[in-house]
């Protein structure tokens, strides 16, 4: 989501629930009830990434560069649950390409 559409979203509900009757709401001309709309409109709209969402954004970005780099398809990839190694969290991963018999393996860090 935008933010425009999340001012839109802010605006329509807090008119909404001003006033009874249906209105079109413009981003140039704000109902006197959305203030909180063109308050909220100047600051940074936070977003939340899920840890595991993350670490699957970066464990995707390092196969990607090794099936580039061994110019290969991927065949078949398995992720294990999140075990400790010296303190840190890890998940063991077995990634199996075309161009080789045996799976690539490593222990890819997870920040959860």
């Amino acid at each position: 989501m935008n933010r425009r559409n999340f001012i839109k979203l802010i605006g329509m509900g807090g008119a909404a629930m001003a006033a009874p009757f249906p209105f079109v709401l413009s981003l140039r001309k704000f109902p006197d009830d959305a203030t909180a709309a063109t308050t909220l409109a100047g600051l940074p709209i936070p977003k939340f990434v899920d840890p595991y969402d993350q670490f699957l954004m970066s464990l995707g970005e390092r196969v990607k560069r090794i099936l580039i780099h061994d110019e290969t398809t991927l065949v078949r990839m398995h992720i294990d649950p999140p075990h400790f190694n010296d303190g840190q969290k890890f998940r063991f991963v077995r990634l199996w390409i075309e161009s080789e018999d045996k799976p690539l393996t490593w222990n890819e860090p997870c920040p959860y």
